[in-house]
């Protein structure tokens, strides 16, 4: 089963038997989120007007009131902070790896689980369908420190290399600065 970083840390633990992981790069997460919404949008932009409500604007009001580099970090973090909590078997898989090196990548992520399919498992990975691949996004949300913090754990994630207690706590403290900078929206957000 699938389910997003939201839905991973309101699981019962008991349902936690094994967790697989994909990290994606925060740039292409943005593209990709900036994609998702427009087409969206066009797609509500064809539907009729109900109680004279505007669909498009509807959605609009629905979506996260967070920047998408800001929501990319924050769901990252809730991952994290929920594996050193509850302490549930996990493997992180690297999006790139997935997309790039599939064989490898589905591999280690059976042998993790202990069952599997690979050749079905391979088969239904369609690189072709990729619609971002090191995308140029200018922020104006993370510090230039904040940026290369979120590199660095995706590069680790990527090397399959194990995150140091020194990152850790780099993104411990800069999660406590970016809660403070966007509490706001975050109080709005929760008002809906």
């Amino acid at each position: 089963m699938k389910v997003f970083a939201q839905g991973l840390v309101r699981s019962d633990v008991a349902f936690l038997n094994r967790v697989i992981i994909t990290v994606r790069p925060w740039r292409e997460y943005v593209r990709s989120i900036e994609r998702l919404y427009e087409l969206e949008d066009r797609h509500l932009a064809t539907l009729p007007r109900r109680d004279d409500h505007d669909p498009v604007e509807a959605a609009r009001r629905r979506r996260p009131q967070l920047p998408p580099e800001v929501e990319w970090w924050w769901d990252n973090y809730l991952i994290l902070r929920d594996i050193s909590v509850r302490r549930y078997p996990y493997h992180f898989v690297a999006f790139n790896a997935m997309t790039d090196r599939p064989f490898e990548a589905v591999s280690e992520a059976l042998q993790f689980l202990g069952q599997g399919d690979l050749p079905g498992a391979i088969a239904q990975i369609q690189p072709s369908l990729r619609t971002q691949r090191q995308p140029k996004v200018e922020t104006e949300h993370l510090t230039p420190g904040e940026i290369l913090l979120a590199d660095t754990f995706v590069e680790h994630i990527e090397s399959r290399t194990p995150l140091p207690n020194s990152l850790l706590a780099d993104i411990n403290s800069t999660h406590r600065a970016l809660k403070e900078r966007f509490k706001p929206k975050r109080a709005r957000a929760a008002q809906r």
